[in-house]
């Protein structure tokens, strides 16, 4: 049988109430208007005391006889309506029933050729892959034996190159015998000279190190003779420094004492000034014109005495330059170059020439 003449229209279901009850509109005893009222009226109440407690309480009672009330008014109205449905339910059941008699037998035979349909195919899909098996296999037999065959013959050409290999290895082994035997011989003529070179090089680093060593040795024999001729030298020039300012303190002591002796000349002119002066008025007591002889005489001897006294005091200036001159060698500075110290010797030496001559001065 095709699936075109299997082919059928739908059920058309249609169902016809025979004596449907008709519902008369619903009214309850009590309308939402009502509800807000009371609302309004017990919104807000609060109990205090037993007084509003009690005015809650009645509150409360009348709000909840309304509902117990509209709650049984509305299982009443729905009595009918329930029976209906009831009534629906088993006459549709009924129906279904009859319809599962003819639509069960139909649906066991589409699960019978589906279940013989799926194993059909899956005998044809079975044998498929058993073929391809057999296929692999056979193709799988025919590369094992073409890789025995393959590996047979590189087994023959292995056992030939093995044994060309050994032959090889054979002459490789002798001749790597007579090169180490001739480079053992080799290498003993290589330590016996190595050996010699060592020596001989041991002989020159123990000669460097003797002229080495004499060569530290007189370097530092030469730095302690420099050293000792230096400290000579310092001391050679510590003793001419200390010489030449013992001079100059000699100089400046001399300058000194010939100053002092200048002084004390000048004191004794004018104490012998004072002693004429006594002695002049002591003669211009004893008479006039002996007096005015002796004035004429003093005045000439008076006019003398100031030119040699004029001479003093220049001699006693030129011996303060004297003076000064020794003092300022005093003050040369210390220098370092031999030059430098010659030239200021030369300076000291002028020096103490021209002070000698301004101290010898005032002797003339």
């Amino acid at each position: 049988m095709s699936s075109a003449e299997t082919e059928q229209e739908p059920i058309e279901v249609t169902a016809t109430a025979v004596d449907r009850p008709k519902f008369p509109v619903v009214v309850f005893n009590i309308a939402l208007a009502e509800v807000a009222r009371l609302g309004e009226q017990f919104r807000g109440l609060t109990a205090t005391d037993n007084k509003s407690y009690e005015v809650v309480k009645k509150a409360r009672a009348t709000m909840r006889s309304g509902r117990t009330e509209l709650d049984r008014r509305r299982k009443s109205l729905k009595a009918d309506a329930i029976a209906y449905g009831k009534l629906v339910d088993s006459e549709a059941a009924r129906i279904v029933e009859a319809i599962l008699e003819v639509e069960n037998p139909l649906a066991n035979e589409i699960e019978r050729y589906e279940t013989e349909r799926d194993a059909a195919r899956l005998a044809a899909e079975e044998a498929e892959r058993q073929a391809i098996e057999a296929e692999i296999l056979a193709k799988q037999q025919a590369e094992e034996a073409e890789r025995q065959r393959v590996i047979q013959e590189q087994q023959a050409q292995l056992d030939a190159q093995r044994a060309e290999l050994a032959a090889a290895r054979k002459q490789i082994d002798e001749a790597r015998a007579a090169e180490e035997a001739r480079r053992l011989k080799e290498q003993e003529a290589e330590d016996v000279r190595r050996k010699a070179e060592a020596e001989k090089l041991e002989r020159e680093r123990a000669e460097l190190q003797s002229i080495r060593d004499k060569l530290d040795a007189d370097r530092k024999a030469a730095e302690e003779a420099e050293a000792q001729r230096q400290e000579a030298a310092r001391l050679e020039q510590e003793a001419k420094d200390r010489a030449a300012r013992e001079e100059v303190e000699a100089a400046r002591r001399k300058l000194e004492e010939e100053r002092k002796r200048l002084e004390q000349e000048e004191a004794d002119r004018q104490s012998k000034i004072r002693e004429e002066a006594e002695a002049k008025q002591r003669a211009e007591r004893e008479a006039a014109e002996a007096e005015q002889r002796r004035k004429d005489e003093e005045a000439r001897a008076e006019a003398e005495r100031l030119e040699a006294a004029k001479r003093k005091s220049d001699a006693e200036k030129i011996v303060e330059v004297g003076v000064e001159l020794c003092l300022v060698l005093e003050k040369f500075p210390a220098v370092k170059s031999k030059a430098a110290k010659v030239f200021l010797a030369e300076i000291e030496e002028e020096i103490k020439a021209v002070a000698l001559r301004c101290s010898s001065f005032g002797s003339k």
